[in-house]
């Protein structure tokens, strides 16, 4: 037996339901979910395997490695409603009051293994030495909640959702556990009045409106408890020591967004057209950060309850029916979005990351790499998607220098950080989508292609590969040789290739690098083919049909700069047979 890699794992759910009819109008619905999974994988490495990193030696007499690691998790899901659904006269009411509990347990262990005679014998026994202790791990968390709707309507024309609930988590502090969240909403359903039906061209015609207020659970599930650090390669008389690791919160509490929806939709001409359109008004208040505290307390930062994020902005759908015939249809599908982030509130930790990204860049040399690119910097009224850096006027013909504009006005030659400011932001100033589903007979085809435009973009590309590259190490953009100053009166984009000490110093956040951002994506294509019934039939089918699908087919951007280099962006093919008997 030689090197292998074995994994496996197993989930075992158990389902139970009940649905009782109390009365023809209430309905009694529960569920009991009860899942158990358990996974493990074992990875063994030969001790004559190229693999090993601990070949043997005249000063190495171990070789050969053993990882096992199992873990087990258990969750019990509950979910119970009572719901009643009738009409009373011309009013028709819709209510519901539930309860769920949902519990889940995690537990994991792994060990490694050192020192194997023979790739034939692979278990613990036969291993040397065990490297390091066995690590264990364990995680609980448990949430409840009560909830209660209505759904209630006059004459299908005037109409009016409410909801209320009370959610508890193990995860917050032992003082704010429950929160309760709660919405309303109000519609009407104009085409049912007698003078829009009377247009004859009109098919549904809505507006509504909506306000409410939602939770979530962003971090650990101990983030909220005081947690200490057991340190068990000591051994005292009275066991093992352990030291405070972090500061808990018993009044941390949800993170709530408020939401107001503001919107309506209309279809014409038996649906040839329809357009959705909406406006919201998003505010997160109580946000999870992590607060500063005073190093004389041995912390650094507690989780807490301070910042506020406004995200405000519109959608609009829009789907045209242009073809609609018995063995035709085409239909055009688009849609856009705006979206305007801003920062309403900091936290004391937030002041402090802006104070020690200013220190790093004071401290950096003017060949450290890692101060070449923007750093987020976070300010009230600002932006989360903020592009800093300092203002430029561009290269001095003179002398082939960067000439640079402080936060005064004045005009300096030295890049610092005090003097960064907002350059751009990130954000588009509307993206969506724009696709066509085409069917004739058997044969379909469906495309959609992506699009953003107004935003701006810090281009990287040019700073590593232009203006810092190094010409003896590593392969160059041409505008190393094209665009970068030479001689006195050169007026270039791109500084000297050297300073007077013969070396290139790293260019930091610029406005020289801050672009307008405007790309088209074509995102997939499928064609697809559906097999007759008479093939069908023959086979004993109930359908047969064969699909080519591709993504990512081409990407058009203004900005000239490489893509995938922190996720990697692939062209795919894929062919796929579906049947049915």
């Amino acid at each position: 037996m030689s090197s292998f890699d074995k994994s496996s794992a197993e989930e075992l759910v158990n389902n139970f339901s009940i649905n009782w009819k109390i009365f023809p109008n209430l309905l009694l619905k529960g569920q009991i979910s009860l899942t158990r999974g358990y996974d493990e994988s074992k990875r063994f490495i030969d001790p004559l395997s190229k693999r090993n990193s601990n070949n043997l030696s005249l000063t190495n007499l171990l070789s050969g490695e053993l990882y096992l690691s199992e873990g087990k998790n258990f969750t019990y899901d509950m979910n119970t409603t009572l719901s009643y659904n009738g009409a009373i006269g011309e009013h028709m009411i819709n209510a519901l009051a539930g309860i769920s509990i949902k519990q889940t347990d995690t537990r994991s262990e792994s060990s490694n293994y050192r020192g194997f005679p023979s790739g034939e014998l692979s278990s613990p026994e036969y291993a040397k030495e065990q490297v390091d202790k066995t690590s264990h791990s364990e995680a609980s968390n448990r949430l409840v909640g009560f909830l209660a709707t209505m759904n209630y309507s006059y004459k299908d024309i005037y109409l009016l959702d409410a909801s209320v609930r009370v959610d508890g988590s193990s995860a917050f502090g032992a003082n704010k556990r429950y929160a309760p969240f709660w919405s309303t909403g109000i519609g009407i359903n104009l085409h049912k009045f007698d003078f829009i039906q009377n247009l004859g061209f009109v098919n549904q015609l809505k507006i509504r409106g909506s306000f409410g207020q939602t939770g979530k659970v962003n971090f650990p599930a101990y983030a909220a408890r005081t947690s200490y650090q057991v340190f068990t390669d000591e051994w005292y008389k009275t066991g093992y020591g352990a030291v405070l690791k972090a500061l808990g919160n018993k009044n941390l509490t949800w993170e709530t967004t408020n939401t107001l929806d503001i919107g309506g939709e209309i279809s014409l001409f038996d649906d040839f057209i329809y357009l959705k359109g909406s406006y919201y008004d998003k505010k997160t208040v109580d946000l999870v950060t992590d607060v500063t505290v005073p190093t004389s307390t041995g912390f650094t930062s507690y989780r807490d309850n301070i910042g506020e994020v406004s995200n405000r902005g519109f959608e609009l759908d829009l789907r045209i029916h242009v073809i609609r015939r018995k063995d035709m249809s085409l239909i055009v599908n688009a849609n856009l979005a705006h979206n305007k982030n801003k920062i309403l509130k900091i936290s004391e930790s937030l002041k402090a990351y802006n104070r020690r990204v200013q220190e790093k860049f004071e401290n950096a040399t003017a060949y450290d790499s890692e101060v070449a690119e923007p750093f987020l910097q976070y300010e009230e009224g600002g932006s989360l998607n903020s592009i800093w850096g300092v203002r430029s006027m561009g290269i001095n013909p003179a002398d082939g220098q960067e000439v640079y504009i402080a936060k005064d006005g004045s005009v300096t030659n030295k890049w610092l950080a005090s003097n960064q400011v907002v350059l751009g932001n990130t954000d588009p100033g509307a993206q969506g989508s724009i696709g066509f589903n085409f069917v004739y007979k058997q044969f379909s085809v469906f495309t959609s292609f992506m699009y953003e435009f107004g935003g701006d973009r810090y281009n990287q590309t040019l700073v590593d590969k232009v203006e810092n590259v190094d010409i003896y190490k590593e392969n160059v953009d041409k505008r190393v040789l094209t665009s970068r100053w030479q001689k006195p009166g050169d007026k270039v984009k791109y500084k000297s290739i050297v300073n007077d000490r013969g070396s290139v110093e790293i260019t930091r956040p610029t406005s020289r690098f801050v672009q307008q951002y405007n790309a088209l994506s074509w995102t997939s294509l499928e064609l697809g083919y559906d097999f007759g019934t008479r093939i069908t039939n023959r086979l004993s089918m109930s359908m047969i049909r064969l699909t080519l699908g591709m993504s990512d087919l081409f990407h058009l951007s203004n900005v000239k700069q490489e893509r995938g280099l922190s996720y990697p962006f692939a062209r795919t093919v894929n062919f796929s047979l579906k049947m049915a008997f």
